[in-house]
């Protein structure tokens, strides 16, 4: 990979991955009375968030982040289709976990329990297709400006050195001043949250 000259960049994936922490998957075969799905099992998290009448949810977990009250969320958070547009025949398409969209901001929560980068930057790109929504003939460049995309990823996976559960990605540069205000990139660590919750007890 090319680096820049002179302009040294940490990236959260060179960082090694704890090994502990991570909530278990079940096999739905193996589900039983003693076993249920896990919330971070696709299956689960989509019929418990991307449902319109469970809207409650998303609500309740989109309002801790952004600037919207959960009542206002509940009113007017719109559920958008899970496979975003293509933009050609031969482009891949891309199948969200979930995406919503309240005035002109798309949000997208993804679950992670692959520990691939590809997985990560995969999402980033699926933040960007939504931020770029409005990007169409006879729409200003001032409206396309508006479209704002945050994503939530879930991460079922920690890394070492990193002990925080939420950390926040923006563009910027090194003085911490952002070059625009989309996409902003939430990183939720499970087993972060999970190992404070369970010292707190």
């Amino acid at each position: 990979m090319i680096k820049l000259r002179d302009y040294n960049i940490d990236y959260l994936y060179d960082k090694k991955l704890k090994k502990e922490g991570r909530i278990e998957l079940i096999n739905p075969k193996d589900i039983g009375d003693n076993n249920k799905l896990s919330i971070v099992s696709d299956t689960m998290f989509k019929t418990m968030f991307f449902n319109e009448d469970r809207i409650k949810y998303s609500s309740k977990l989109l309002s801790y982040f952004v600037d919207v009250s959960y009542e206002e969320l509940c009113k007017n958070l719109k559920l958008s289709k899970e496979l975003l547009d293509k933009d050609n025949y031969y482009e891949k398409g891309q199948r969200v976990d979930y995406v919503g969209r309240i005035k002109d901001t798309y949000l997208n929560i993804e679950v992670n329990n692959s520990t691939d980068p590809d997985v990560m930057r995969r999402n980033v790109l699926y933040a960007f297709r939504l931020m770029n929504k409005n990007n169409k003939i006879g729409v200003s460049n001032r409206e396309i400006g508006k479209t704002q995309a945050i994503q939530i990823n879930i991460n079922n996976f920690a890394f070492v050195g990193i002990d925080k559960v939420i950390d926040v990605y923006t563009i910027q540069n090194k003085d911490n001043i952002g070059l625009i205000n989309s996409p902003i990139i939430i990183q939720i660590y499970l087993p972060n949250l999970i190992e404070k919750l369970y010292n707190k007890v």
